[in-house]
């Protein structure tokens, strides 16, 4: 069901009427971050981790903070919206950060917009999900290595365009490289393998929200007592693994069922996510 209403700068306005000018930044010139959060009963999901994210990012593209910017309000306001959505379990939000309007390509003043908008979500608690996932390693396609340089992935990037290599290939997601074709994400999730017992996890991430719930991954997996090691994460890697599993802050963990003729368990990954259940 597709919420009402959404909320900008604190204000709550119906969701089907424009919000938004003609010279929105983010709109314009990709001016703009956002990231999604999970929650229940009106309550986001480790929102401490994500609002320090919100803030740090704010910092790195100078944009200027709200004074009335603060976690207490942050939190308040997303209740206020999911109460006017009548959404009382299960949900997801997106926020998205802009840089106020401007005619001109370089901005002349860093005060920001916040888009929050929210849907219902059929489930309370992240799931153990029975279908596992059919990807690939993407070919003709590496990510650029400003992405792990610079401090914020841009919004728009050529993933955005894989819709019809996934039709073609009757594929769910895709392994990506970077330029020393070492696996790093898939196009919706960071990517992570268990060998021996180990979890292996890419030695560069790209710096957006996805690496937030990474590392709330590795939290819960080293509670387990299960050991955590960068790695390097070659093709010939995803072939010895014993388990492959996606990693995002919507879906938690969905495990891979194969990569080509290759087939894999989901024992690990299913401990992680009832760890990571009885973290939040």
């Amino acid at each position: 069901m597709t919420a009402k209403y959404l909320m900008l700068n604190g204000e709550i306005l119906p969701a089907a009427k424009p919000c938004l000018t003609n010279l929105n930044r983010g709109f314009l010139y990709a001016d703009v971050f956002s990231f999604e959060l999970r929650g229940n009963s009106s309550k986001a999901f480790f929102v401490d981790r994500y609002f320090e994210y919100l803030i740090a990012t704010m910092s790195r593209l100078k944009m200027d903070r709200p004074l009335l910017l603060k976690k207490s309000i942050f939190e308040t306001d997303l209740e206020l919206l999911l109460q006017k959505n009548r959404i009382y379990k299960g949900f997801t939000s997106r926020v998205s950060v802009f840089r106020d309007d401007s005619q001109t390509l370089l901005p002349d003043k860093n005060s920001v917009s916040i888009l929050i908008t929210v849907n219902s979500f059929p489930e309370e608690s992240y799931q153990v999900i029975n279908n596992g996932l059919k990807l690939n390693i993407l070919r003709n396609y590496t990510l650029p290595d400003f992405v792990f340089k610079s401090d914020v992935t841009p919004y728009f990037n050529e993933e955005m365009l894989l819709s019809s290599y996934l039709e073609e290939f009757d594929l769910d997601d895709v392994f990506i490289t970077d330029g020393k074709a070492n696996i790093v994400k898939t196009i919706f999730s960071g990517v992570f393998i268990i060998k021996d017992n180990k979890l292996f996890v890419p030695e560069r991430m790209p710096n957006d929200s996805n690496k937030i719930f990474a590392e709330i991954v590795i939290d819960a997996a080293r509670s387990l007592k299960i050991l955590v090691l960068p790695k390097s994460i070659k093709k010939e890697d995803l072939l010895s693994a014993d388990e492959i599993f996606c990693v995002d802050v919507v879906n938690g963990i969905r495990w891979v069922l194969g990569y080509g003729e290759r087939r894999y368990y989901h024992k690990i990954s299913t401990s992680i996510i009832n760890k990571i259940n009885e973290m939040v």
